[in-house]
């Protein structure tokens, strides 16, 4: 088999790209391609028709990792049309080009983020979607161009946050404010939110890759346990072998902080209203069904800290 694996300058495509070589992936960019590791095709563009073709000629399977990652404080003048360029017509275009050369299957890595804001309890795939950015609303029709397609086999893979070395955004985020010893003031949170280290998912796309499923099959892929915000701070601590700062402050007061600063700061401010409610809220996937496929994820979450643990401290 040949898995030609979008993105693989990326976080997630740069893993499926090295973890899957030896199934004969190769990973494809449009930009810089320096990972020795990975086999790598020629750079295309894939809102290219003709570039899609070529690059696509004698794959068996695609992995749509690329696109436009969410932005927090996007700042494009149109981000929806940003963000509908880079998710939905490559989408479509690297799909058409697909199916015209003869790729059986068509796999889409999409985001929870199709959900919206106002989503509560156990979400699975049967949950309405609802999108309140610009971003999950550009997953979302990607995700139905992809299930409207005929003569060629497609999956959905709605993915959470995902972590592990490499990793960008808020994980990020949090690793360094625990580094550097930031007291948080996150203790009064209670929520539960469904995390996937990256390991885990690369597992679950190479299972994916070798069973037969119904074309346009959506599922959730998670790891085995959620976790509250203050307990996933304590163990980056732990994994990290730092003290955990963190603090009680009433929700009110922390959400009142987060308005006004992001209000006199802007984009300088680390957490704004934005922030705060994916610290805040609660999302937890059903990811069940994935597991009946592919079996339970092979790596918890210390596992998941630890190795992202020894990436943080190597990169300084």
């Amino acid at each position: 088999m040949r898995v030609l694996v979008t993105g693989a300058s990326g976080f997630l495509g740069g893993h499926l790209a090295r973890a899957l070589r030896s199934e004969g992936a190769v990973g494809a960019s449009r930009g810089a391609q320096s990972d020795a590791s990975i086999e790598w095709v020629r750079p295309f563009d894939p809102t290219d028709d003709n570039a899609a073709r070529a690059a696509l000629i004698g794959v068996d399977a695609v992995i749509h990792a690329a696109g436009l990652a969410h932005v927090l404080r996007q700042t494009h003048a149109d981000p929806l049309a940003a963000f509908r360029e880079a998710n939905v017509t490559a989408t479509r275009v690297l799909l058409d080009a697909a199916r015209e050369v003869g790729v059986q299957h068509f796999m889409l890595l999409s985001s929870v983020s199709v959900y919206g804001d106002q989503v509560s309890g156990l979400v699975s795939a049967e949950t309405p979607t609802a999108p309140s950015t610009p971003y999950g609303v550009s997953r979302l029709e990607a995700e139905q161009v992809v299930r409207d397609v005929s003569a060629i086999t497609t999956t959905v893979l709605r993915l959470p946050m995902v972590y592990g070395p490499g990793m960008k955004g808020n994980p990020l985020r949090l690793f360094d404010l625990v580094t550097r010893g930031v007291p948080l003031p996150l203790g009064s949170i209670a929520n539960r939110r469904s995390l996937l280290y990256v390991g885990n998912l690369v597992e679950a796309v190479r299972r994916l890759l070798s069973v037969s499923l119904p074309s346009g099959t959506v599922l959730l892929a998670a790891d085995a346990e959620s976790v509250s915000t203050p307990a996933l701070v304590r163990d980056i601590a732990a994994a990290l072998g730092r003290q955990s700062r963190v603090f009680p402050c009433p929700i009110p007061v922390l959400r009142a902080v987060a308005l006004g600063g992001d209000r006199a700061l802007g984009a300088r401010f680390p957490l704004g209203p934005d922030a705060l409610w994916r610290l805040e809220s609660s999302l937890e996937l059903d990811s069940t069904p994935l597991r009946r496929i592919v079996g339970p994820p092979p790596y918890d979450r210390s596992d998941g800290l630890a190795a992202t643990a020894a990436w943080y401290v190597t990169r300084g």
